[in-house]
């Protein structure tokens, strides 16, 4: 990918020092962190910082931990502990000023924290910010002279900044994708990781691996339980609750059997064959009523609404049944699109799909 330096988080130590500092080894760029600090004689456990040649620019990268990240002071088991980042910024920044024309800290802190050594370090030319991310900060932020930003949480994206530098002084001005801004400008974009990108051979057989191992010592004995659990009495007694497209069959057999053969009915399946089944981010849209009033809270209940079923157009059945009330409609393009996303769908069409799904009207 390029990379030209990684700043630590405190995830990447979960599995033990002596396994990250081997994983350096083979990297091609550094790994950065100027408040990681060895307890026998507070040397810096990773390289404190790096400068490199870009166009032309001296560009001074530093990386810090916050202190509220998880990673404690004083790690007995690695011996080690994280400085205060303020006392190390102090340190560092004071050898980058002098060598850098341009100033970048991966500061693993949240946004919260970066904004509060923006106050102190006006020097800083970029915060890249980790740490709680969230999608709030995509977009460049200026707190002084400095810039804020912070890529998204989920790895279907990279964050791309693009900077222009025309004069040496700062500040620098945030410029739209379709304006022009004179003077130092920066712009932020999204790229999305989408079928554009061909999967990496070697992470797939890792990925490949793992599901299957997962698969053996812990789906199968969750999909017995799935085929004999029944979902809590609780949710089945409240007045207004999912039923399943089984008793929608008995009155409904054109639209039942319509249903059957899309795949809709058959997107639980499609997670069992990725072995996917019991992940709860993919349960939401491959089953009917995952944590709403009258569904299920527990996949291993969910027997009788397992797939895309009637009442995830039309909602709770219960009443329709019992009392001949007539089905809500909640199908339309909003409903579609919380489960058909750019980022699990991005070739999904409303006008084009819905014929494909849609069932036929009564007679």
């Amino acid at each position: 990918m390029g990379w030209t330096a990684l700043g630590l988080g405190d995830n990447e130590f979960a599995l033990g020092l002596d396994y990250l500092k081997e994983l350096e080894k083979s990297a091609a760029f550094p790994f950065l962190s100027a408040n990681v600090l060895y307890s026998k004689d507070d040397s810096y456990v990773f390289e404190p910082y790096v400068i490199k040649n870009v166009s032309g620019f001296r560009v001074g990268i530093t990386a810090v931990i916050g202190g509220d990240t998880g990673l404690r002071k004083n790690e007995k088991e690695v011996d080690i502990y994280v400085e205060d980042e303020i006392s190390s910024l102090n340190r560092i920044l004071s050898e980058l000023e002098g060598k850098s024309d341009f100033i970048i800290v991966l500061s693993h802190t949240g946004f919260k924290g970066a904004e509060k050594l923006a106050r102190k370090y006006g020097g800083v030319d970029l915060f890249v910010v980790g740490h709680l991310a969230d999608s709030a900060h995509t977009q460049p932020s200026t707190v002084g002279s400095s810039l804020l930003v912070q890529g998204p949480p989920i790895g279907q994206y990279m964050l791309r900044l693009d900077i222009a530098i025309r004069n040496p002084q700062r500040p620098y001005n945030i410029e739209t994708v379709t304006g022009k801004t004179p003077g130092n400008t920066i712009r932020s974009s999204l790229v999305v990781l989408d079928k554009r990108f061909a999967e990496d051979p070697d992470i797939q057989k890792i990925e490949n691996e793992y599901k299957k191992k997962l698969a053996e010592y812990v789906n199968t004995a969750k999909m017995k339980k799935l085929n004999e659990g029944k979902r809590d009495p609780r949710a089945l007694s409240a007045k207004l609750h999912y039923t399943g497209a089984e008793s929608c069959r008995s009155c409904h057999t054109t639209q039942y059997d319509f249903w059957e053969n899309t795949k809709h009915a058959i997107a639980f399946e499609t997670l069992e064959k990725q072995d996917r089944q019991f992940e709860t981010d993919c349960i939401k849209c491959h089953t009917t009523g995952f944590r709403k009033t009258g569904g299920f809270e527990d996949i291993l209940t969910a027997k009788d609404l397992l797939g895309v079923q009637c009442e995830s157009c039309h909602g709770p059945g219960s009443l329709h049944i019992s009392k001949g009330v007539t089905p809500q409609n909640f199908f339309g393009e909003k409903t579609c699109l919380s489960c058909h996303d750019p980022e699990n769908d991005d070739d999904f069409q409303y006008e084009r799909d819905l014929k494909i799904i849609r069932c036929p009207a009564d007679n």
